[in-house]
């Protein structure tokens, strides 16, 4: 278990991509080895979270093997369209495995907000973007409870990674701030 006081705390977790770590917005309740079901963990609100973007299309001019950080910014400016928080914030960004393998964009993006959010308030948050969006510019699924989000490195057998960096930091005005992250309804 890592307490994270920062996306600098997360970096060299990223950049380390190894197969054996995931990471969950939950606490386990013991230390060792631990099935991952609800009752082995707590819930808590964390100022980490992770956006997974996939199949974004990609501008030809923009090549995420070539400039990843190019495609990383090409991303948050959409982003930035549908939540603007986000185009200000710092980022910790991650190519998924299957980017620069499969077409258009697949990244993860890792921010830090100004306050803990829930799962539940974040699922809501990137349902609101989708809707906006009129397409899943943002998959909700990693907000579910015990979601494993994943930090390896692709294994390739066979060829070369076309990716070769593929973790970066892009440092903008800080903290994610959650004005506009509302909660959702109450269940009726």
């Amino acid at each position: 278990v890592i307490e994270l006081g920062g996306l600098a705390d997360l970096l060299p977790i990223l950049q380390e991509g190894d197969p054996r770590t995931a990471i969950v917005r939950a606490t386990p309740k013991r230390q060792g080895t631990i099935t991952r079901t609800r009752n082995n963990f707590d819930f808590q609100a964390r100022r980490w979270f992770l956006l997974d973007i996939d199949e974004l299309p990609c501008p030809d001019h923009i090549d995420p093997r070539k400039d990843p950080e190019a495609a990383v910014r090409y991303a948050l400016d959409i982003l930035a369209i549908y939540w603007p928080e986000l185009g200000e914030a710092d980022c910790l960004w991650q190519l998924s495995l299957s980017c620069g393998i499969k077409p258009g964009l697949r990244l993860h993006l890792w921010f830090w907000a100004n306050q803990p959010l829930s799962n539940r308030r974040l699922q809501h948050k990137v349902k609101q973007v989708n809707k906006d969006a009129g397409f899943q510019l943002v998959d909700p699924a990693l907000f579910n409870r015990l979601q494993l989000h994943y930090t390896a490195h692709p294994i390739l057998k066979g060829f070369d990674d076309p990716c070769p960096i593929r973790t970066g930091l892009i440092t903008q005005n800080g903290d994610v701030h959650t004005a506009s992250i509302k909660p959702p309804p109450a269940p009726t």
